[in-house]
């Protein structure tokens, strides 16, 4: 089941424009973006990434707006970790500060 959760995160110019760049971009046809802690293959640490889904498949997980846009994760854990924060982007990795 999918749940709206208020949460005050704050996206930077720069967070914000690499989202909506990446969301023009995307072939979805209702893309939506994600948040996630987590590492991939090759990787050796975890890092706080952004990818996207199709918002219409989404069947669980929490929902929240932050700047302006909608957001997914499907860790509950992310919301308490987002909250009064702000996602930055740069040199090409997001983060939180």
């Amino acid at each position: 089941m999918l749940e709206y959760k208020p949460v005050n995160l704050q996206l930077t110019k720069s967070a914000k424009d690499a989202i909506q760049h990446r969301l023009v971009a995307c072939d979805f046809p209702s893309p939506i973006p994600g948040i996630t802690w987590g590492r991939w293959e090759d990787e050796s640490s975890s890092r706080w990434q952004i990818g996207f889904s199709e918002r219409d498949k989404l069947i669980e997980g929490w929902i929240f707006k932050a700047s302006g846009l909608a957001f997914y994760t499907f860790q509950d854990w992310v919301i308490s970790q987002l909250d009064g924060k702000r996602l930055d982007y740069v040199h090409g990795k997001f983060s939180i500060i």
